[in-house]
């Protein structure tokens, strides 16, 4: 065995009370830059309360794909608040506006988890400017703590439950053909996944989010976030942002169309033992298509044209993916990537 794999610092506190648990991490008077939507106005407000917690800033304004101009008003107003802490309450927009202000005003910043996106454990950023949507990684914007209280996101509509959970579910079915996989991050994806599809059976069944139900993809979502963060992505990933940041589109649907055809697309490259363990573990000798039929069971949308994408557009989006320099087991070549997309406009795998 042979094999490289890097640990990130940081704190999980799950399934505490989030007032509760940052009482117990609070220790001394502490000063925060709050990131978070009017939504949470109720939840910033009991925050006030702590004794040891003065709130110094809400920053209300988070827009999807962190356009550079709110990163660069958010900084503005930290400079000059003295605050100790960045604390966001919410999904990866609240978080990717986080991540883009430790960049230039470093600090730490620690999350309240309210959807399955598994950017709050990550050193993953992206910020859009002029329609483009430029992603990287810096350990700096990576949050030291990150809090799950299974009810925040207990609440989720299905519609987002569903995609919130794909999107997750992406990273982890990325994460194993990565060129740089390890058998820890592997392990970890594995077991993501038994969680996630779990969780995505009985939110099919059910229709809606139970308490067992939302834990298995809470917990299925942050160790998507860690195999996300501990190995390099490929083509679904670079495709749902050219998807996002490029063309528009909302993040995690079109993580949820794109699923089963960036997997469908690259099957046959995948190595055997791969291939044994994603049937194994989705219960069908073709996982794309028993993907594909989970996901539309959950009522989310498995095609390109149902989620606003143009037809037209398939050519330039598949040079762009092509522009990128990433490993894949598939070859990459405009007329492959503009196949994959039709099939994913028209629905068929």
């Amino acid at each position: 065995m042979n094999f490289t794999y890097r640990s990130y610092p940081n704190k999980i506190i799950f399934g505490t009370p989030v007032l509760e648990a940052l009482q117990q991490e609070t220790d001394k008077p502490t000063k925060f830059f709050v990131i978070g939507s009017s939504r949470y106005n109720e939840l910033i407000d009991e925050i006030r309360q702590h004794p040891n917690i003065e709130v110094v800033y809400h920053f209300e304004n988070v827009i999807q794909h962190v356009p550079k101009e709110s990163v660069d008003k958010a900084v503005e107003a930290i400079t000059n608040s003295g605050a100790d802490v960045i604390l966001v309450i919410g999904g990866g927009s609240s978080v990717g506006l986080a991540k883009g202000m430790a960049l230039n005003h470093p600090l730490p910043i620690w999350s309240v988890t309210t959807t399955y996106s598994g950017s709050e454990v990550t050193n993953i950023y992206g910020i859009s400017t002029d329609g483009k949507k430029d992603v990287g990684r810096a350990d700096i914007v990576m949050p030291a703590k990150v809090f799950y209280d299974p009810s925040l996101s207990l609440s989720l509509p299905l519609h987002l439950a569903s995609t919130s959970a794909t999107n997750a579910l992406a990273h982890l079915v990325e994460a194993m053909y990565s060129p740089e996989i390890n058998p820890i991050t592997y392990e970890v994806s594995l077991l993501g996944m038994r969680h996630l599809l779990k969780g995505m059976k009985s939110l099919a069944k059910e229709q809606k989010l139970t308490e067992e139900t939302n834990e298995n993809l809470l917990m299925g979502a942050y160790l998507a976030g860690k195999s996300l963060c501990e190995v390099t992505m490929g083509l679904h990933h670079k495709t749902a942002h050219v998807l996002g940041g490029n063309f528009g589109m909302e993040h995690s649907r079109v993580h949820t169309v794109i699923l089963s055809y960036t997997l469908a697309h690259q099957w046959e490259f995948l190595s055997s033992s791969l291939q044994a363990d994603l049937k194994e573990i989705t219960g069908s000798e073709f996982p794309p298509a028993a993907l594909k039929e989970l996901i539309e069971d959950m009522g989310a949308a498995t095609d390109l044209k149902n989620i606003g994408f143009k037809e037209e557009d398939i050519s330039e989006e598949a040079q762009q993916i092509c522009a990128i320099n990433f490993e894949s087991p598939a070859p990459i070549t405009p007329p492959n990537i503009e196949e994959m997309l039709e099939n994913a406009f028209n629905g068929k795998i």
